[in-house]
Formats: C-alpha cells, sequence, structure tokens
C-alpha cells in the first residue's frame, strides 16, 4: 500500500461509523418510532368510545411540542392518532380533533394549533 493512500478496510469502518451515527441520531430524534412501527407492524389504536388514553398520547405530544418555533407544525398538531370505530373502522385523527380534543399549554388544541 502506498503511503497516504486509505485501504479498503478503513472505508468500510468509516461508513459503519457513519451508519451507526445517524442511527443514533434517528432515535434521540424521535424518528425511529415511526421506523420501529413500520418493521413490526404495531401500533397502538385506541376505541372511539374511550379516548383517555388517547388523550394522554396527545399530552405527552404536547410535552415535546411546546418548544417548537411553529406550534402548527409540532407533533401534538401534526401526528395522527389511530382511532377505531364501534363499527371497526379505523380512522386517524389529530389530537385537536374530535372525539379526542386535547388541550395543550392551557389553550384548546385548536388554538394551540392555529386552526
Amino acid at each position: 500500500m502506498k503511503k497516504g493512500a486509505i485501504s479498503i478496510e478503513m472505508i468500510i469502518v468509516i461508513i459503519l461509523a457513519l451508519l451507526v451515527l445517524v442511527i443514533v441520531a434517528a432515535a434521540f430524534s424521535g424518528g425511529m418510532n415511526e421506523l420501529w412501527r413500520k418493521i413490526t407492524g404495531y401500533y397502538k389504536i385506541y376505541s372511539v368510545s374511550d379516548t383517555n388514553a388517547a388523550k394522554q398520547q396527545c399530552d405527552s405530544l404536547c410535552t415535546t411540542s411546546t418548544t417548537a418555533a411553529d406550534k402548527s407544525a409540532s407533533a401534538f398538531c401534526t401526528t395522527p392518532i389511530p382511532l377505531r370505530k364501534e363499527t371497526g373502522e379505523e380512522i386517524q385523527v389529530k389530537c385537536y380533533e374530535s372525539p379526542i380534543e386535547a388541550s395543550c399549554e392551557g389553550k384548546s388544541g385548536k388554538a394551540f394549533c392555529g386552526k
């Protein structure tokens, strides 16, 4: 090997290190949740008749959304919450929409999201 040349092993190590860095960054930014749901096919579906658990999820989303500069683009305002109607049909609603209608920072969900 010539002086100053990079070996194939070093290139592989650099690529693997970058891959690990991307995965760690995605895990800390919350991006792994959606990826994990896609891989496992699992996500929580709440009943329309009992929205308390869905409101708790919205409370958690509100906590992470209070620091967002653009509230309307925050997780509280944009994350679809899966609900199952009595008929078995699955619907997707946002935290501020009926039947959840959660509040955030002491405001109604619609006011928080600017809707």
